[in-house]
């Protein structure tokens, strides 16, 4: 297990990216994004039903909904998760043929997609 601290553009609040084992039994779920809430509390960062990205309150499960990515890194001041195409077969995923989204915060406590590069899907 290893963790990485950054610092992301506009949010109040650090991120750690922990990657290592979370259950799954393949590569598509071995990294969780963790900040904190409104509540102050701290939780996995996982999809909201606006399309951005914030603590959730929950921890990190192994489940597709968890919030688990391939990976997730911080690079200029953005977050990047890299996440495994679902056009290729599970033994593909790594290298060139990730998705890759990079966020930003919005001063609220949330994560906004920035821009996407690697494969569209």
């Amino acid at each position: 297990m290893t963790v990485t601290g950054g610092r992301v553009e506009n949010m109040p609040d650090a991120v750690f990216a922990v990657h290592g084992s979370f259950g799954y039994n393949d590569v598509s779920g071995s990294a969780a994004a963790y900040t904190t809430g409104a509540d102050g509390k701290w939780s996995v960062i996982k999809e909201l039903p606006n399309g951005n990205i914030a603590a959730s309150g929950q921890l990190a499960t192994d489940t597709m909904t968890s919030g688990l990515e391939y990976g997730i890194y911080f690079r200029s001041g953005l977050m990047e998760s890299a996440r495994c195409s679902i056009t290729l077969s599970l033994s593909q995923c790594g290298g060139p043929n990730l998705v890759l989204k990079f966020w930003r915060g919005n001063g609220r406590g949330e994560l906004v997609l920035d821009h996407r590069a690697g494969l569209p899907r």
